[in-house]
Order: structure tokens, then C-alpha cells, then sequence
């Protein structure tokens, strides 16, 4: 198995406004090892935890007050070109997928999340 230490330096962010989702995903993420580099409960928090705590991926919700998770992603990318970010949300619609991924997301992931796929993807964007 790959060492977590070396994987992720800076954490994973996750940028979600729904407890049960923080929970579960803080939950997985920590028993396998990952560093939280933060938890936003808003875009406009998820722009700044960014840029104070460098995290190696964000988890990035679409539905978010304040400011949307395409929105926050845009900011994130246009000062940071490098930045991982994934997108994990219910949204299905094509179109939505779509802005999300143009707006500089790396991968789209649909709720529920499969632990498994998660991981995955976490092991793939850790190991680029």
C-alpha cells in the first residue's frame, strides 16, 4: 500500500455544507489515512481554506451558499492552474456536469459516493 504521508502533504479540503456528507467523508478519509486540510461549509470559505492551507485535493460540493462550488472552483483555478479540485455532488444533469468539469474541476463524482471510487480517484490525483 502507498504511504498516505507521501501522498497527500497538504490534506484534503472538503468544501461541503451538508453535516451527514462532512461526517462520512472525514470519517473515510481519516481511517485510510488522509490529512483534513480544512472543512468549508460555504464557497467563499472554500476559496480562502485554499489559498491559508495549500491542500493537495479539494472535495468541492456544486450546492453551496453563499457562492456555488463552479463558482469557488473558477476562483480557486484562476489564481492556482495546478489546483485538484473534485467535484462531488447530487446534480446529474449533463449540462451542469459539464460547467462543472469546464471550470476546471478534474473529476465529477455523483452522490452518494462510492467509498471506493472516491479512493480511487484520491489515489490517482495523490500519485499525478
Amino acid at each position: 500500500m502507498n504511504d498516505p504521508e507521501t501522498e497527500n502533504s497538504g490534506g484534503i479540503l472538503i468544501a461541503e455544507d451538508c453535516p451527514v456528507m462532512i461526517r462520512t467523508l472525514t470519517r473515510l478519509l481519516i481511517t485510510h489515512g488522509y490529512e483534513i486540510a480544512g472543512i468549508a461549509r460555504d464557497g467563499i470559505e472554500a476559496v480562502k481554506l485554499f489559498f491559508e492551507n495549500s491542500p493537495s485535493i479539494v472535495l468541492m460540493d456544486i450546492n453551496m451558499p453563499k457562492l456555488d462550488g463552479i463558482a469557488a472552483t473558477k476562483k480557486i483555478k484562476s489564481k492556482d492552474p495546478d489546483a485538484r479540485i473534485v467535484i462531488i455532488s447530487i446534480e446529474t444533469d449533463r449540462h451542469k456536469i459539464s460547467q462543472a468539469l469546464n471550470s476546471g474541476a478534474v473529476r465529477y463524482i455523483t452522490k452518494p459516493v462510492r467509498p471506493d471510487l472516491l479512493l480511487s480517484v484520491i489515489g490517482e490525483l495523490s500519485n499525478a
